[in-house]
C-alpha cells in the first residue's frame, strides 16, 4: 500500500493502495465518485473517462500511481 495523492474536481484527496490498483476502481470504491463507470474494462466504451492533467484518458487503464501529484476531473462542471 502507498499513499497516493490528488486533487480530485478541484479537491486534494489522499488515498491508502495498491500502486497497480485502477484509478476507476479507486475513484468509485473508495472515493464514492458516481459520474465515472466502468463498462468495458479495456478503454474502448468511453465510460471511465477521466481528465488527468488535461489530458484525457480511461480510467479502467491507469493504475492509481499514474496520478499522483495529478490533477483528475471526472466532470465537465
Amino acid at each position: 500500500m502507498e499513499r497516493i495523492a490528488f486533487v480530485l474536481n478541484g479537491v486534494q484527496v489522499e488515498v491508502q493502495a495498491d500502486p497497480m490498483r485502477r484509478l476507476v476502481d479507486v475513484l468509485c470504491g473508495d472515493l464514492g465518485v458516481t459520474e465515472v463507470k466502468v463498462g468495458c474494462s479495456t478503454g474502448d466504451c468511453g465510460s471511465c473517462t477521466v481528465r488527468v492533467d488535461g489530458r484525457q484518458l480511461a480510467a479502467c487503464l491507469v493504475a492509481v500511481a499514474q496520478v499522483d501529484g495529478c490533477e483528475v476531473v471526472t466532470t465537465d462542471a
